[in-house]
């Protein structure tokens, strides 16, 4: 499998496009490969001309992606703005609106001088003030309400207001994807307004999540609008939350793609080979390497202990 891998991330290393540009699910795979096959081992140039080949292919946003650039190139290849300005400005380019210029110095440009620390914030605000011009701001002001009421509902711990305030936000959520025919995703709001979107749906229903948005969201990560990652945890939350009482204990269905834990125990799936499958297909890397970098143990034998176990 590693050979494998290591084989089609050459071949984008090369130039040669062995993914269709279309998917976005590819791009999330490709910054796996850079992060497990080139910087693991040190390979920072070999890595940074892969993430140019990605940031010319797609318009991508996501964290992910911006983490592994900001500090390959700060943290690990020249460190400073002077020396790499071209490269830099490319970057920060298609950074926009994808984080504030506070977040992406303070998270992930830690090792920049304080030349490259000023430069940053004066590009990101240039980009951020050209990109904030074509944004629907009248969906971001509405994204932010429905975010903050839920918000405030699950901070006062009030299970009746939660219940009504999803229910206000369903019918909004119903009315975005009437007058817009999905649900604007990172490329629109910009990642910031885009979480707010993005949480409000991951607290709907699980019949909404599962059965009535589930191919809707697929389409979402192909379209690069939702981060996989995030789809995947917001599936498996709702299998978790659909669950039940069985004999005086707590019983789930098997999740799909294994991104929750409890107890350090991640939560089980039916059988890891599919689950790495279906994870492929939405661009997220292997369930072995999500979990050592998780820190947790898969041990489904311990975890029924306490958990009952829905085969179905």
């Amino acid at each position: 499998m590693k050979t494998k891998i290591l084989f089609v991330c050459l071949l984008s290393l090369l130039g040669v496009n062995v993914y269709s540009v279309s998917d976005y699910s590819n791009a999330h795979w490709r910054i796996y490969e850079i992060e497990s096959l080139l910087v693991k081992d040190g390979l920072f140039d070999s890595a940074n001309n892969a993430l140019i080949d990605i940031f010319n292919q797609y318009d991508y946003r996501f964290a992910e992606g911006i983490s592994l650039a900001a500090d390959n190139l700060f943290c690990n290849l020249h460190k400073t703005w002077n020396k790499d300005s071209t490269i830099i400005d490319f970057y920060f380019r298609r950074f926009a609106r994808s984080y504030s210029a506070d977040n992406l110095l303070n998270f992930f440009c830690k090792c920049a001088d304080s030349i490259t620390y000023n430069t940053i914030k004066e590009r990101c605000s240039f980009y951020d003030s050209i990109f904030i011009t074509s944004v629907d701001t009248a969906l971001i002001r509405k994204a932010f309400m429905m975010s903050s009421r839920d918000q405030e509902a699950i901070r006062n711990q009030d299970y009746i207001m939660i219940r009504i305030v999803d229910s206000l936000n369903l019918i909004e959520l119903e009315k975005i994807l009437e007058k817009y025919g999905t649900f604007p995703g990172v490329k629109k709001l910009g990642m910031l307004d885009y979480i707010d979107l993005r949480m409000v749906i991951h607290h709907t229903s699980p019949k909404q999540i599962l059965d009535k948005w589930y191919n809707l969201l697929m389409q979402l990560i192909k379209d690069g609008e939702f981060a996989p990652s995030e789809v995947a945890g917001s599936i498996d939350d709702a299998i978790i939350r659909d669950g039940t009482v069985i004999d005086n204990k707590w019983a789930i269905k098997y999740t799909i793609y294994g991104t929750y834990d409890y107890k350090n125990l991640c939560i089980p799936v039916k059988d890891i080979e599919q689950t790495n499958k279906w994870r492929r297909e939405i661009g997220l890397p292997p369930l072995e390497y999500d979990l050592k970098k998780r820190g947790t143990e898969y041990n489904e034998a311990e975890f029924i202990k306490e958990i009952k176990i829905i085969d179905e």
